[in-house]
């Protein structure tokens, strides 16, 4: 029998306790969440959980689609969760009562919320990833993204270069990121950006490194001719490009790779809906089966492997 997708809002109930999370103490009071005892029961290791979001909250959940569990409040406007450096806390953006969006971390519980950045007036911070020991994510300034790293303390911000979605290599080594329809990669070392696909007439975007760094999957969308929508692979050098799945109506983005490499997870938007459910194939594009299956919801997955 399949896995059935259940979700479990826990967060929900919990008893708001209302306490300053800046680490410098002179950011705006932030939520501290005793969770209800639906949430306590934690699994011995976070290996193997899919965090995603659906624009109305975020949530973990494991990699057979069951056991969901919300790890917030819809109040909190919080989106793009992503595992932190340490692989077991939780990175992600969030209003919460503010005009933009800043850079958080909390336990995988939802528990021990804590502010990262503070970004300024008319801007906003979103797309956290670990990059080796720090933080990379994208600020948006008045329409234009730039790609920041940052420390877990909020301290030594550095711009990066001018893009969005980042997404680090194992080790954080190499940082790829999307630029003008382009999926480009930053080496921490030397600072050399290259351009990986340079493709005028396709638009590639959310790419994600495989756990053993050498092959990076990604969504494209060809923007001339007939539409055409995948999900491939290439070489880390952008070479080799393979597509897994493809299609002419329904749309794929976030792909992840599971833990041991042999899987890809996305989202999958079917034509003409505005809801997109998680799906699951093999490496080679096979296999595709949907985790979610739950209509009317738009649920974006955002970490599987780290």
């Amino acid at each position: 029998m399949s896995p059935v997708f259940t979700r479990t809002v826990a967060l929900p109930l919990a008893t708001l306790v209302f306490a300053a999370a800046c680490s410098d103490g002179d950011g705006p009071t932030q939520p501290v969440r005793t969770p209800a005892k639906a949430s306590t029961a934690k699994q011995s290791t976070t290996a193997g959980q899919m965090l995603f979001y659906d624009f109305s909250n975020i949530w973990i959940m494991n990699e057979d689609g069951t056991s969901a569990l919300a790890l917030g409040i819809p109040a909190d406007q919080s989106f793009d969760p992503s595992w932190a450096p340490d692989g077991k806390r939780v990175l992600f953006n969030s209003a919460r009562g503010e005009a933009e969006t800043s850079i958080y971390i909390m336990n995988s519980d939802g528990t021990k919320v804590t502010r990262i950045t503070d970004p300024p007036a008319l801007s906003g911070d979103i797309r956290p990833v670990a990059f080796g020991k720090r933080v990379a994510f994208m600020r948006h300034t008045g329409g234009i993204g730039t790609v920041y790293r940052v420390n877990l303390d909020g301290t030594d911000l550095t711009p990066i270069a001018s893009g969005q979605q980042p997404a680090s290599s194992p080790g954080g080594a190499k940082l790829a990121f999307v630029d003008n329809g382009d999926i480009l990669e930053y080496d921490a070392a030397t600072g050399l950006i290259v351009n990986l696909t340079n493709t005028p007439a396709v638009f590639e975007f959310d790419p994600s490194y495989s756990p053993n760094g050498k092959q990076i999957a990604f969504a494209s969308q060809q923007i001339a001719g007939n539409i055409l929508n995948t999900i491939s692979v290439m070489r880390v050098d952008g070479t080799a490009v393979t597509r897994l799945i493809w299609s002419t109506v329904d749309s794929y983005g976030l792909p992840k790779w599971s833990p041991d490499g042999k899987r890809i997870a996305f989202s999958l938007t079917a034509s003409g809906v505005f809801s997109s459910d998680i799906h699951v194939m093999n490496v080679d594009g096979t296999g595709v089966t949907n985790l979610t299956n739950s209509p009317a919801v738009a649920e974006q997955l955002t970490a599987w492997a780290r």
